[in-house]
């Protein structure tokens, strides 16, 4: 069965289409506050995209595709297969599917610009900074490797072992 795309629905965990004419469902829509004031819509329900396929526009029939290069470098969707007859088959424009709400800013939205404005500053005085923080770790590990060394017996053997091959050391 044939029919033309009307929908894409982008859902990363189940991909669908709404094809015309196909996958019809029937709803009931309350017209009134009565029981019986209702009429009854006939609606497409959406299908896995991969229950869809291209049309080769000489023969008629469903056919995969693939890429090809022209001579003159353009890259261009040609039709695979028996069904198909190897002739270019036109990719549609996708202007009308592109996001209507990517022009629009709302009272509540940030400008562009603002939320693109880099707000960390780095100072001047970091990287020369370094040295001197490197000096400062350096001095509290040895005075809490001289409290560890002090409380344990055997203080070669201590240096030997943990410290030391962290590359701490160990000074009374």
């Amino acid at each position: 069965m044939t029919g033309r795309v009307l929908e894409v629905l982008k859902d990363t965990r189940v991909p669908q289409v709404v094809v015309e004419g196909l996958n019809l469902r029937k709803k009931r829509v309350q017209d009134g506050k009565g029981v019986d004031d209702f009429f009854v819509v006939t609606m497409e329900a959406p299908v896995h995209y991969s229950n869809v396929a291209v049309i080769d526009p000489i023969t008629g029939r469903a056919v995969r595709t693939g890429f090809r290069f022209t001579a003159e470098g353009t890259r261009v969707r040609v039709g695979k297969g028996r069904a198909s007859s190897g002739t270019v088959i036109p990719i549609p424009d996708n202007t009308e599917d592109q996001d209507f709400r990517m022009d629009m800013v709302g009272s509540k939205d940030t400008a562009p610009d603002v939320a693109n404005k880099s707000t960390y500053e780095p100072t001047a005085g970091f990287p020369f900074r370094l040295p001197q923080l490197a000096a400062m770790f350096q001095a509290s590990t040895r005075s809490y490797c001289a409290a560890a060394c002090s409380s344990i017996t055997g203080l070669s053997q201590f240096q030997n072992r943990g410290f030391a091959a962290a590359g701490l050391l160990c000074r009374r």
